[in-house]
């Protein structure tokens, strides 16, 4: 099962991830864009929370 959440920690957070660097990449156009904190992909963070659901 730690290999599963494993697994979904790394997509989550790639994919947040991937989000801030557009919403980063896009605000050298536009200013006004307001962009995630850079605790939302952080790995730690989200193995926290799975854990939390795996494990009542």
């Amino acid at each position: 099962m730690r290999k599963i959440s494993s697994i979904i920690v790394t997509i989550i957070c790639t994919i947040l991830f991937l989000v801030y660097s557009l919403i980063d990449y896009i605000n050298n156009y536009l200013v006004f864009l307001p962009n995630m904190p850079e605790a939302y992909f952080s790995e730690k963070k989200w193995k926290k929370k799975l854990r939390s659901i795996d494990y009542p």
